[in-house]
């Protein structure tokens, strides 16, 4: 099977669908298949879709990625320019199913699979898609500790404000000077710890 079908945007697992890659039938060691992203990217996932018969082949795998186009042979570090993207992955995929490994973002422009060779030095690859995604990078927020008390300082007052409005009926209406007392307490402590950082700011 021509390597470009594992690219033809087809997502079909069945053979006889002519959508699948073969490489040498009578095995090799370390078969190999790659494709040239056309420029630099910042490679996320890699995901492969396993034939559906004979599915055991997709076993001893692993994605490489790197600025050059891999040297394949017998020797994995004959890959030059290129890292693996996580370990290599043992088992054997499930027929007809999707398999994937993160990248992180690599920088890359060729992106490769490569097998072990099976239990004779000779292994078949044969691959039925493959979806090589640009890593998304996602802006977590960031809270220091100072920010967190804060925020808890904060929430503590507000359940007493809360409970001073729920306490409008005997024996709990006595409470609520106690609940605006304590709300007052936490707020002030919130802002005491807003203006030292402003000052410590200011400082900087």
């Amino acid at each position: 099977g021509e390597s470009n079908r594992a690219v033809d945007g087809t997502a079909d697992p069945r053979w006889a669908t002519g959508s699948c890659t073969h490489t040498a039938p009578e095995g090799e060691p370390r078969p190999w298949w790659s494709v040239d992203l056309g420029s630099l990217r910042a490679v996320g996932r890699v995901r492969l879709l396993n034939r559906l018969e004979a599915s055991e082949r997709l076993q001893h795998w692993r994605v490489f990625a790197g600025t050059t186009p891999g040297q394949p042979d017998s020797d994995p570090s004959a890959w030059r320019g290129t890292a693996a993207c996580g370990a290599e992955t043992a088992g054997p995929a499930g027929p007809g199913s999707w398999v994937e490994v993160d990248c992180g973002g690599r920088l890359a422009q060729h992106v490769g699979v490569v097998l072990g060779g099976g239990p004779s030095g000779k292994a078949i690859l044969t691959l039925c898609e493959v979806e090589v995604l640009e890593h998304v990078h996602v802006e977590r927020p960031h809270y220091d500790s100072t920010v967190a008390a804060d925020k808890g300082r904060v929430a503590a007052a507000r359940r007493y404000v809360e409970e001073y409005y729920a306490a409008l009926a005997p024996p709990w209406r006595e409470r609520r000077p106690h609940y605006l007392r304590r709300a007052a307490q936490f707020l002030g402590e919130a802002l005491d710890a807003v203006r030292e950082g402003d000052a410590v700011g200011l400082e900087r």
